[in-house]
């Protein structure tokens, strides 16, 4: 299963009808896979994207540097708030985690944010400097710090794929049951607690030691489920 795939089953068992693509040239890919027979929107944004690229497919918000701010401002102007989207980010730490935080702020509550590069295979694609061809990056510390820095979503990754984290945003609640999911979600996290203690100082230290840290720790950190147990989880869900 790939994430092209993921998507489409996650558009077809809840409904979804308007989808948006965050990526690069050199990252999504798959645009072209995503169904759109089951959507009513569909639209690309992609970044470090030259005028003249042209890969058959239309792109709805174009940037030719890492600045997407005119992009999102086309977005805000035109657009609802999508349902689901795919976060495919160039894969620096600080472009990750930017288009981790716009994406979910694009996405309606109850929505989903897909996030490709979650589980790198092995450490040598896995670095902070580009590298010609395959290459992973640090998009996964980005998604680990994001999912574990709020309350207002849940997710699991998918052991597909190079990792694909499924990160669903939670209705809006009020003022106290905002302090009540606060409180829960402390509760829930101490059993990590030492867990992201360690990941910090993994961080801290650097080098392979924090890719070493992520497989060792992979279940528990990244919430890793198979692809079997994806579709168990996923099968019979509505929007």
């Amino acid at each position: 299963m790939d994430k092209a795939e993921v998507i489409n089953h996650l558009v077809t068992v809840r409904g979804y009808r308007r989808y948006l693509e965050l990526c690069t040239t050199c990252t999504g890919g798959l645009y072209a896979a995503i169904d759109r027979s089951k959507l009513a929107v569909c639209r690309r944004l992609m970044y470090r994207c030259p005028d003249d690229f042209d890969d058959g497919l239309p792109v709805d918000y174009r940037s030719g540097t890492d600045d997407i701010g005119e992009c999102l401002n086309g977005i805000a102007a035109a657009d609802r708030p999508f349902d689901i989207a795919l976060v495919d980010s160039w894969h620096e730490y600080a472009p990750s985690w930017r288009d981790l935080q716009e994406g979910f702020r694009l996405i309606r509550p109850g929505g989903t944010l897909v996030v490709h590069d979650c589980l790198p295979p092995r450490p040598a694609i896995a670095g902070p400097v580009p590298i010609p061809g395959e290459w992973c990056g640090v998009s996964y510390q980005a998604y680990i710090d994001f999912v574990h820095s709020r309350n207002d979503l849940t997710f699991y990754t998918v052991d597909c794929d190079y990792g694909c984290g499924v990160i669903r945003k939670k209705p809006h609640v009020t003022e106290f049951g905002q302090r009540a999911r606060t409180t829960l979600s402390m509760l829930r996290r101490l059993p990590t607690r030492r867990l992201r203690r360690q990941w910090r100082e993994a961080k801290q230290a650097g080098g392979e030691d924090v890719f070493a840290f992520v497989l060792v720790n992979r279940v528990a950190l990244l919430n890793l489920i198979s692809v079997e147990e994806f579709l168990a989880r996923e099968g019979t869900r509505r929007a």
